[in-house]
C-alpha cells in the first residue's frame, strides 16, 4: 500500500482490487526462508480490509472470502518483511509464503545514523503526515511509537522513518484497531511531499455500549460521504451528480502566464449596434503605442471573417504596436456565439500577474481564479514556484472522464487536473486553519483536486479501489483525509 502527499500534502491512496465477486476457501502455509519451521501466529489478511485470520502452530491457514477479486493477500508477523500475493479466481489453489527475517535497516539511507529522542523531535510531523490532523486523529492512540526510528538527511532536507514492528493504531472514532506495517516513510521538507508504504489489517473493537455503537456508525458514515472511495464508487456506477460531486476542469499555470489565462475583461458585441462597433474600436485605439494605421485592416478581416460560414469559431487578435521589435501584450479573441449577429470579446494582457496587477476590473464569468499556494511554509525552505490555478466554472458530465473498457472495470481518464467538489458536506475547522492559519474563512464545500501521473487513465472497481496504485495523486480536501478518515475496504454504507 503506497501514498504520496503534496503539502497542502499532495496525496496517492493506492487500492489493488478488481470486482469480480467471488466465493473462495484461501488456504496455505507460512514457514521462516531460512530453515523452514513454520511461522506460527502469522496474520493473514486482505489487504486493507477487516477480512484475516492467522496460521496456527504449524503454520498454516484457512480463510473464507466470499468479495472481490483478484485481491491482495497479506502475510505480517512480528520479526519478519511482510509479504502480499495477488489472489485470483483462478489461482493459486494452495498458497505456501516463506517470509524473511526482517531488516531493520533503511537500504537506502544506511549511511544516516539513527536520531537520538527522535520521537521528541520529529513525532509530531511523522502523526501530522501519516495519522493526519484532525480532531479525530488528536483521538487515535499508536500504541507502540518505540518501534519508530527517525533518521535525517540535511543535504536533501528529508526525515526518514522506519518501524522495527507493525503500528497498532486505536482509533476509537472509527471503532477499529489498525495493525499498519510501514515498510518505509520519507517526508521532504524541501518540496513538501511525503511518501511512505506499507500494508493494513482492519479488526472491529468490541463495543458493548449501544449509545457507541451508533456513534461509531454515525462516523464510519461522515468518513465514507465525500471520501475519495465514495467518488471512485460513483464514477463506477455512473452517478456522481446524485452522490453529490461536481467535477471540473482544471489548470495548473506558472504565475507569470497569469494574463495569457484570465481576461481583463469581456464584453458582447453586436454587430447590428454601431455603438458596439465605435466601443471596441475605441478600446483598442486607447492602449500606449497601438499602431492606428493597423487597426482598420483588422476590422475589415473581422467583417470578412463574420460575414463567412467557417468553421472557424475565434478570432485571435494580438494588437499591432508603431514599435515593430517590441512584443504585444495585449490581446483579443472575438467569439462565436449562438446568435448570428452576437459575439463574445474578450482582452486578454499578457504582462499581467495577478489580479492586482491592473487598474481595470477583471471580468472573469469563464473561469474561477483558486489559491495557488500549495501549503503551510516550513521555516528554511525554499518556497515553490509561484502557481496559480484555473478552475473552469461548467461541470463536466460523468461521461467525460468515465469510459467504459472490455473488462468489468471501467476507466478514469481525464488530461491535466479535475476538481472535484463534494457539495453535501462543509470543510472541517483544522483543514481550513491550515490552510489559513492567520484568518478565520467561513466553511465551504469539500474541493479536491486529482491528477494522473506517468499514465492517461486508472481502471475503477464497483468498490471504489483504482489501479495503477501510484498514477493519482490527490490534493486539496481529499490529502486532508488520511488514515484517519479511512475505512477498511469492505465497509458498506
Amino acid at each position: 500500500m503506497k501514498k504520496q502527499f503534496k503539502f497542502l500534502p499532495i496525496i496517492i491512496l493506492c487500492f489493488l482490487f478488481s470486482n469480480h465477486i467471488w466465493a473462495k476457501q484461501l488456504y496455505g502455509r507460512v514457514v521462516d526462508a531460512k530453515d523452514g519451521a513454520p511461522v506460527a501466529g502469522c496474520a493473514v489478511y486482505i489487504n486493507y480490509s477487516t477480512i484475516g485470520t492467522t496460521t496456527g502452530k504449524d503454520g498454516r491457514f484457512t480463510l473464507q472470502y466470499n468479495g472481490t477479486l483478484p485481491a491482495d493477500l497479506a502475510f505480517q508477523s512480528v520479526g519478519y518483511e511482510s509479504r502480499i500475493v495477488n489472489i485470483t479466481s483462478t489461482g493459486p489453489e494452495e498458497i505456501n509464503i516463506s517470509l524473511a527475517v526482517r531488516d531493520n535497516e533503511l537500504q537506502e539511507v544506511k549511511v544516516l545514523a539513527p536520531i537520538e529522542k527522535g520521537w521528541a523531535r520529529f513525532g509530531e510531523d511523522f502523526l501530522d503526515a501519516f495519522l493526519g490532523y484532525s480532531e479525530w486523529s488528536e483521538q487515535c492512540v499508536l500504541v507502540n511509537k518505540e518501534v519508530l526510528t527517525f533518521r535525517y538527511d540535511k543535504e536533501l532536507q528529508t526525515l526518514y522513518v522506519q518501524a522495527s514492528a507493525p503500528l497498532i493504531i486505536k482509533h476509537k472514532q472509527l471503532g477499529y484497531i489498525i495493525n499498519y506495517d510501514l515498510m518505509d516513510f520519507s517526508r521532504s521538507y524541501k518540496d513538501r511531499t511525503v511518501f511512505f508504504s506499507g500494508s493494513a489489517r482492519y479488526t472491529p473493537m468490541d463495543i458493548k455500549s449501544k449509545k457507541r455503537q451508533a456513534r461509531v456508525a454515525q462516523n464510519r458514515q461522515d468518513a465514507y460521504r465525500g471520501s475519495i472511495n465514495h467518488f471512485m464508487r460513483a464514477v463506477y456506477r455512473n452517478k456522481c451528480t446524485e452522490e453529490g460531486f461536481v467535477v471540473n476542469v482544471m489548470e495548473r499555470i506558472d504565475g507569470k502566464d497569469y494574463g495569457r489565462y484570465v481576461s481583463l475583461w469581456s464584453d458582447s458585441l453586436n454587430t447590428r449596434n454601431a455603438n458596439d462597433i465605435k466601443k471596441l474600436a475605441t478600446k483598442m485605439l486607447s492602449h500606449p503605442g497601438v499602431d492606428t494605421q493597423r487597426i482598420v485592416p483588422f476590422f475589415m478581416a473581422l467583417k470578412e471573417w463574420m460575414d463567412k460560414d467557417t468553421q472557424q469559431n475565434a478570432i485571435h487578435f494580438p494588437l499591432p504596436l508603431k514599435d515593430t521589435v517590441k512584443a504585444t501584450n495585449h490581446h483579443y479573441f472575438i467569439e462565436r456565439t449562438a446568435q448570428r449577429e452576437l459575439y463574445m470579446v474578450k482582452y486578454y494582457d499578457y504582462s499581467r500577474l495577478s489580479p492586482q496587477d491592473s487598474m481595470r476590473q477583471a471580468t472573469m464569468a469563464e473561469i474561477q481564479l483558486v489559491s495557488g499556494e500549495l501549503g503551510p511554509k516550513k521555516p528554511l525552505v525554499k518556497s515553490p514556484p509561484n502557481l496559480i490555478d484555473i478552475v473552469y466554472s461548467a461541470p463536466l458530465p460523468t461521461d467525460s472522464f468515465r469510459v467504459a473498457t472490455d473488462s468489468p472495470e471501467v476507466a478514469l481518464a481525464f488530461k491535466k487536473y479535475l476538481q472535484v467538489t463534494y457539495l453535501l458536506e462543509k470543510e472541517e475547522w483544522p483543514y481550513l486553519k491550515r490552510k489559513s492559519p492567520f484568518a478565520s474563512p467561513i466553511p465551504k464545500e469539500q474541493k479536491s483536486i486529482i491528477t494522473l501521473r506517468d499514465t492517461d487513465e486508472v481502471l475503477v472497481q464497483d468498490n471504489g479501489n483504482y489501479y495503477p496504485p501510484y498514477a493519482l495523486f490527490l490534493e486539496g480536501y481529499w490529502s486532508y483525509e488520511k488514515l484517519d478518515k479511512q475505512l477498511p475496504l469492505d465497509y458498506e454504507p
